[in-house]
């Protein structure tokens, strides 16, 4: 809804183009860049039946971290939770039948240079999001060529998955302000039929390092159809 598509296909591959090299660059730079960040995370979750009616709900808040780790030549981060004395714990609700999801923070590695061959990309146009002009990418992961992007961990049984998704970028800055993961095909080897994260992006600064700003996840939406059940979760950060 609202989108601009484009009219020129020539004119879109060459925007295309020059908006994954700017973030791609982007995204490199913000994990070399990456401080450890601890947030309040606010987290409600919903398991609703076949008939659409709300099975269950509950509501937690922890402290998220978010920790670089240098590797060889790059850094990945490691992110987890704890309670308010720095505990590390689990969401209780992994008992109680829901569904446990981390790692928001290093999603967008799906678009740093190194493994943009991994995907197929398309520019589709322009769009504003909540006030800012954007441009619009949709990208799906190569099969048999790309590294998986999230791991799916239920009932002792695990599987990593590829995705298919939109990022929303801001040409003033060529940073990623909203981006949308949804899996590339269901998985009913493991009772998966649908995985969706879509997260808004928000500019962070540190009072006490002014020259230091990441753009991080400021909520996330997470909707998962897992052996007929389907599990909402909203956080917020």
């Amino acid at each position: 809804k609202g989108l601009q598509p484009t009219t020129n296909e020539e004119e879109g591959k060459k925007t295309l183009a020059a908006i994954l090299k700017s973030v791609g660059i982007n995204v490199e730079q913000f994990y070399l860049k990456f401080p450890d960040v601890t947030s309040i995370e606010q987290i409600t979750m919903e398991r609703r039946g076949q008939d659409a009616k709300d099975e269950a709900r509950q509501s937690e808040t922890f402290r998220y971290m978010a920790l670089a780790r240098a590797g060889r030549g790059t850094t990945s981060l490691v992110e987890y939770r704890t309670d308010m004395d720095s505990h590390r714990v689990q969401p209780t609700g992994l008992a109680q039948g829901f569904v446990v999801t981390e790692g928001f923070a290093s999603l967008s590695i799906c678009l740093i240079a190194e493994r943009q061959p991994e995907s197929f990309f398309r520019y589709l146009g322009t769009q504003k999001i909540e006030g800012r002009d954007t441009g619009v990418l949709a990208f799906a992961q190569r099969p048999g060529r790309a590294s998986a992007l999230i791991h799916h961990s239920m009932e002792g049984h695990g599987a990593n998955l590829l995705v298919q998704g939109i990022a929303w970028i801001d040409p003033r800055d060529d940073q990623i302000v909203r981006l949308r993961l949804d899996l590339l095909a269901p998985r009913p080897d493991v009772g998966l039929m649908g995985d969706s994260i879509d997260i808004t992006y928000a500019k962070v600064t540190f009072p006490e390092n002014p020259g230091v700003s990441m753009w991080l996840p400021k909520e996330v939406k997470v909707t998962i159809e897992w052996k007929g059940m389907v599990h909402v979760k909203t956080i917020q950060y």
